[in-house]
């Protein structure tokens, strides 16, 4: 195995201030109350550190809109 590949969600991006810094995957959403939301968030958790603990490379695969 060479990659981890996910398919991720913008719903596990924190929300963003208006004119703030954007959001990227080192963040990580802490409102966990929608199941939709929590496994999303804690399934990118275990692939990243999966990855890391297997020295793998990361390719994330975020859609803008839900299809």
């Amino acid at each position: 195995m060479r990659k981890v590949v996910l398919t991720s969600s913008v719903m596990t991006l924190p929300l963003t201030a208006p004119g703030g810094p954007p959001s990227d995957e080192r963040q990580g959403t802490t409102d966990l109350r929608v199941p939709y939301i929590r496994a999303k968030t804690e399934g990118e958790r275990v692939a990243w550190r999966l990855a890391g603990e297997l020295g793998l490379g990361r390719a994330p695969l975020r859609r803008a809109v839900p299809a």
